[in-house]
């Protein structure tokens, strides 16, 4: 693993640590109680009611975000930038994009990696 590779992985965990702990404290601080600006104009069930879908949202995102980030450091350390420029170059270099320009290889780069994300 070179040095480059760490800074990158270095990098997502960081902004990982620093994002989750952001919706820790964020979580931390939510209340159910209605601030007294808003009593006569929101409902408090209402209010109640939507602090905890919050709670569960923010929840659910952290653990979304720890998958999202193990899958990326496992695609790097396992060469899956690499695997995704060869697919792209092998179809560039079939019959329909024969001759093709590096800008289309880098659009089906692109396009691979797009719908990766969109299948996780």
């Amino acid at each position: 693993m070179n040095v480059y590779t760490i800074l990158i992985i270095s990098f997502l965990v960081l902004v990982f640590i620093v994002e989750t702990a952001a919706d820790v404290f964020n979580v931390k601080n939510i209340s159910n109680e209605i601030p007294d600006e808003f009593k006569d104009v929101y409902p408090s069930g209402k209010y109640a009611k939507s602090q905890n879908y919050l709670k569960t949202r923010t929840k659910f995102a952290i653990v979304s975000s720890a998958f999202f980030l193990a899958v990326q450091i496992v695609f790097i350390v396992c060469g899956g930038f690499n695997y995704v420029d060869e697919m792209a170059r092998a179809l560039t270099e079939g019959q329909f994009f024969a001759g093709s320009s590096q800008i289309i290889t880098g659009l089906i780069f692109a396009a691979i990696l797009a719908a990766f994300v969109a299948i996780l």
